[in-house]
């Protein structure tokens, strides 16, 4: 028979979670909740601006503690997009523990819209112990200057260990969908039309829409587009009235992606590579808006810190 597969705290080395004894599950949160005053926590969920974060104070980590040693598995599940889990300073992901999960949303609940708290709890009735795709992968500092490169005006390939001098893995934190999607590595959590004082207003189609158009994106509607002259296309996802996110086509007509600050990958929610980002799972990103067209070197690139 096998094994209960565990809630853990994942480091970046472990390919997926494993079957582990509590007293391992444990150890090294209870040294931190008897050494630390304070840790900072963030809910891994969105994908083109940054997860609020708050800190918690010693009495929350030690209950914190209490609630990790409850576990509940429902059913399998594959997501790479959306809620995968809590970062927490010093153990970067914690997943699977579904009283730990909650305590902590419902610290974070006043900081999040009423459809990202929905999806989580969505999500908290639903098993991510098969996941093999880690959102928390190591980031090795080069001496590429990540905030000024620029990819080619040709189809990319997906290659994220060179794709602009491995800067979406190097500074993978630092540079999210949009960064990717455009091939242009800033550093800056790059946001549409904040290059060009022209910053989008609203997780709206229309109002991302403009907003790239500002930085030197084309429009070019909803019909899955064909390998472009120069450049490369994007395809625009809303979560509505939460959040946006960027897909982008690869050498050979395949489609990937980088959700936020985590890492890059070319499938959606149902591990299954993009063929066509309209058929593709990347829900709660729910609504297709449809494609534009991307010439790295004729982008305005946006090189301005988040307010």
């Amino acid at each position: 028979m096998r094994r209960k597969s565990a809630c853990v705290f994942t480091r970046s080395s472990c390919v997926a979670l494993r079957p582990l004894p509590m007293f391992w599950r444990l150890a090294g949160l209870v040294a931190l909740a008897t050494h630390v005053q304070a840790v900072e926590v963030s809910p891994i969920l969105f994908s083109g601006t940054h997860d609020p974060t708050l800190t918690l104070t010693a009495h929350q980590l030690r209950t914190l503690t209490a609630k990790v040693g409850s576990y509940q598995r429902p059913g399998p599940r594959n997501r790479t997009v959306g809620y995968r889990g809590f970062r927490v300073e010093g153990f970067p992901v914690l997943r699977g523990c579904k009283d730990a999960e909650l305590f902590l949303l419902d610290l974070f609940r006043p900081q999040l819209p009423e459809e990202a708290v929905r999806h989580i709890e969505e999500e908290l009735s639903l098993d991510h112990s098969e996941e093999l795709d880690l959102p928390d992968a190591l980031e090795f500092r080069g001496k590429v200057n990540c905030s000024h490169e620029v990819g080619p005006d040709t189809v990319p390939a997906y290659d994220p260990q060179h794709d602009d001098a491995g800067c979406f893995v190097t500074h993978q934190s630092e540079n999210n969908c949009y960064n990717y999607a455009t091939d242009i590595s800033t550093d800056t959590f790059a946001q549409p039309g904040r290059g060009t004082g022209h910053k989008w207003k609203a997780n709206t189609c229309a109002a991302v829409r403009v907003a790239a158009e500002s930085d030197g994106l084309e429009w070019k509607g909803t019909s899955l587009p064909t390998a472009a002259p120069t450049g490369h296309y994007v395809a625009l996802f809303i979560w509505p009235d939460t959040n946006f996110h960027w897909i982008r086509m690869d050498h050979a007509g395949n489609w990937s992606h980088k959700p936020g600050g985590t890492p890059v990958r070319n499938t959606d929610n149902k591990g299954r590579k993009i063929h066509d980002p309209s058929k593709s799972d990347f829900s709660p990103w729910s609504q297709f808006c449809g494609y534009m067209h991307v010439v790295p070197s004729m982008v305005k690139p946006d090189r301005l810190k988040e307010e």
